[in-house]
């Protein structure tokens, strides 16, 4: 039975309702596909990205890592590198190679017990890397093209487009930075000696591929194929506040779970978790009605979340943009959610000189979740989101 567990990255039997895309994910790198991992936050990514690792066929190894706080090449493939330490045929005669000839010490220290996910040691790697990202990276791809490692490897690179917004923005490495590691990374997943030994899996909520398209680099993903992590569809939505109430032995009738979903607008899963958290706080004993929930989505789950999960999706824009373009992408947000339930697109007003960085934002929006088109006109589709963005505006121009 599912259980509530709020703010956290869930596992297990609690990542509800994705079996259907882990082995669609899983059928992919099988036939040989990398994946860009794309949908709006907490729509359960990074929950899908572990629960890989438990769905995994027995010839594989999955290493997920969380490369979001790097800031250069250098940070990104040594998480790859701690990650491979924890393989113990990759450790197998790794010092043969020039790196494992510098590695040797931090071989001795991993051996087979030590966590290689842990601070000290992807440190350690770091500072023996220096910058020398290139040589390690041909020396990964050497060991695993080697044939001597029986494992298929699935790399997991969590919130890579946000480490590549770093290098893009930082003053020393930027535009020439960014694209000479993401061209070293594709030349290391085009390796036919690697082709269906080792896949990669990109997951964020920022989408890759349209940040380098945006630099001119959109060829640098062209061998990524896209695929979508969407919020639940309504039934989905009404299955899993059912075995929730059950498993919580919280009488949740089946109009007030319909009314739930009809408040949401957009059913993702943190949202609908902390919706229940809040509505079993204001009717304890069970059997709450449809007034109760739409007490309890204005007056307890809005105010509860604006500024823990919603004000999220708006500083995340700072990751991912540079500060002219999230200045247009929250105008353009805000606009919308002051129109009402749509606004034609050729209604909202843009200065000629913002107009090509507008459209590009617009795309931005659409793709990440934000925004959704349809006939020409923009809606939010998360009720909740719609409301954060209508009181920005509204604190804006009071």
């Amino acid at each position: 039975m599912v259980r509530n567990i709020l703010g956290q990255v869930v596992r297990g039997a609690d990542c509800f309702g994705r079996d259907k895309e882990v082995a669609d994910i899983w059928d992919r790198v099988q036939r040989g596909e990398h994946i860009l991992l794309l949908g709006p936050r907490r729509t359960g990514k990074t929950s899908v990205m572990l629960k890989l690792e438990e769905a995994q066929p027995k010839e594989w190894k999955t290493l997920y890592r969380n490369v979001e706080a790097g800031r250069t090449p250098s940070d990104i493939v040594a998480e790859m590198v701690a990650a491979l330490l924890s393989v113990d045929q990759y450790r197998e005669g790794l010092e043969k190679f020039s790196l494992g000839r510098k590695f040797k010490s931090l071989l001795d220290k991993v051996g087979k017990s030590t966590e290689t996910d842990s601070a000290t040691i992807v440190g350690e790697v770091k500072s023996i890397l220096a910058n020398d990202w290139k040589t390690t990276l041909a020396e990964i791809q050497g060991r695993l093209e080697s044939g001597k490692i029986p494992v298929k490897i699935l790399f997991i690179l969590d919130e890579l487009p946000i480490a590549a917004s770093k290098i893009l923005k930082d003053k020393k490495q930027g535009k020439a930075g960014l694209e000479e590691f993401m061209d070293a990374f594709r030349a290391m997943r085009q390796r036919s000696d690697l082709a269906q030994k080792v896949g990669f899996l990109i997951g964020g909520s920022v989408g890759l591929d349209a940040m380098l398209a945006r630099q001119g680099m959109s060829a640098l993903t062209n061998d990524m194929n896209p695929m979508p992590i969407h919020p639940w569809e309504e039934e989905t939505a009404l299955d899993f506040l059912k075995c929730l109430s059950e498993h919580e032995d919280y009488p949740l009738p089946l109009d007030t779970r319909k009314a739930m979903v009809m408040l949401v607008g957009q059913c993702v899963p943190s949202h609908l978790q902390f919706f229940f958290s809040e509505l079993r706080t204001l009717v304890p004993d069970g059997n709450p009605t449809q007034d109760h929930a739409k007490d309890c989505f204005t007056n307890a789950l809005f105010p509860r979340i604006e500024s823990s999960l919603l004000s999220h999706y708006d500083t995340r824009m700072d990751d991912a943009l540079t500060e002219p373009e999230a200045a247009i992408a929250r105008m353009l947000m805000r606009t919308v959610a002051q129109a009402g339930d749509a606004i034609p697109i050729a209604d909202i007003k843009i200065a000629s000189e913002n107009r090509s960085t507008a459209e590009d934002m617009l795309d931005f929006l659409i793709k990440d979740g934000y925004l959704k088109e349809k006939n020409g006109a923009l809606s939010i589709p998360s009720s909740l989101l719609k409301l954060y963005w209508a009181q920005k505006a509204r604190r804006r121009f009071s």
